[in-house]
């Protein structure tokens, strides 16, 4: 298994790389939100005599100028988000050859690219699947903001608000919030960006590999769904692939054959718990690591009540979650696992 510590290791730490870079994604593309306020805003200031007419005219130009971003946001994404599974495919061939005793194999580049902005992800939301393409995922936030907007507009227009105040609705529209749900949105798309690359390389590399294994992030901010599937296997051709939810930072590592292997590879796994940053054994499970933590700890990972069911040992981690994935609620587990809550 040793060779298996080193892989988990290596991607672990790897993908604490993937969220900066997320990060500065995020730089890249906030100007564009920006720049769609100010806009919005700026239309808003030459508004005069709200009658219905100009009121359909000036939606519509509202709806051009969050068209434009949208169109904006996705080139900015789609330059950065190609360019960089190019270089997460090399740096995972890499990082599977200094495991393996055979040489790897390179996806090509064009077929990465295209798969990148075509392949769907499929995401946990609240009690919903949905399965969005990174073109999708930015379709979705504009959208979303332009109904928040037109909203806005037309019941500043109804309650006989001034500019204004119309204008001082949509900056609060647009800012905090708007700000934090394009950030979950870029490092969905990141996440995802990376996964296509890492499921490429070990697609042509499956003559190699044996099986995939889920790795989490142990911290308190890893949702129940991804502490829950911690550890779990997958075979090399699985379509069950990271982010399983927004703002996702779980990843996949690969099993090599034992064939393959080359001995005397070690690795630790990174880790967030009660007393701080540490260094734990690449072997340990999001539910080995959440039983050593302070019962605050588990209680702000699960919730008070699903916290007592696992500190009593009623429930492990994967009663928590349906096949899909999503989280069930207490309800839903007294029904389903017959226990008293």
């Amino acid at each position: 298994m040793s060779t298996t510590q080193y892989l988990i290791e290596a991607q672990t730490r790897h993908q604490i790389q993937v969220q900066r870079l997320g990060g500065g994604v995020i730089k890249d593309v906030m100007p564009i939100l920006e720049q769609m306020r100010a806009d919005i805003v700026s239309r808003l200031a030459t508004a005069t005599e709200w009658q219905t007419g100009r009121l359909f005219t000036l939606l519509g130009e509202i709806d051009g100028i969050i068209a434009t971003a949208n169109d904006q946001l996705q080139a900015q994404l789609a330059l950065e988000l190609e360019e960089f599974a190019a270089y997460e495919a090399e740096f995972q061939a890499r990082m599977l050859g200094a495991a393996v005793s055979v040489e790897t194999v390179l996806p090509a580049t064009a077929q990465l690219a295209a798969a990148v902005t075509t392949a769907p992800a499929q995401l946990v939301s609240g009690q919903n699947v949905i399965r969005l393409t990174i073109p999708d995922m930015v379709n979705k936030f504009t959208d979303a903001k332009r109904r928040e907007v037109r909203d806005a507009i037309s019941a500043g227009f109804i309650e006989g608000q001034t500019n204004q105040q119309i204008a001082t609705s949509i900056r609060r529209k647009l800012g905090t919030r708007a700000t934090n749900e394009l950030r979950a949105t870029v490092r969905t798309a990141t996440n995802h960006a990376a996964s296509v690359a890492r499921q490429s390389v070990f697609a042509a590399n499956a003559d190699i590999i044996e099986s995939l294994r889920r790795v989490g992030t142990l911290d308190n901010r890893t949702t129940i769904q991804c502490a829950a599937n911690d550890g779990r296997l997958y075979p090399v051709d699985t379509q069950d692939l990271p982010p399983y939810h927004y703002g996702c930072r779980t990843t996949m590592v690969p099993i090599v054959a034992e064939q393959y292997r080359i001995p005397g590879l070690e690795g630790e796994r990174p880790a967030i718990g009660s007393d701080g940053v540490e260094q734990v054994s690449s072997r340990m499970t999001y539910s080995g690591f959440l039983r050593k933590q302070s019962r605050e700890f588990q209680d702000d990972v699960l919730g008070p009540e699903r916290a007592k069911l696992f500190r009593d040992g009623k429930l492990t981690l994967d009663k928590f979650v349906d096949d899909e994935g999503r989280t069930l609620t207490l309800s839903q587990l007294r029904a389903r696992e017959g226990i008293t809550i």
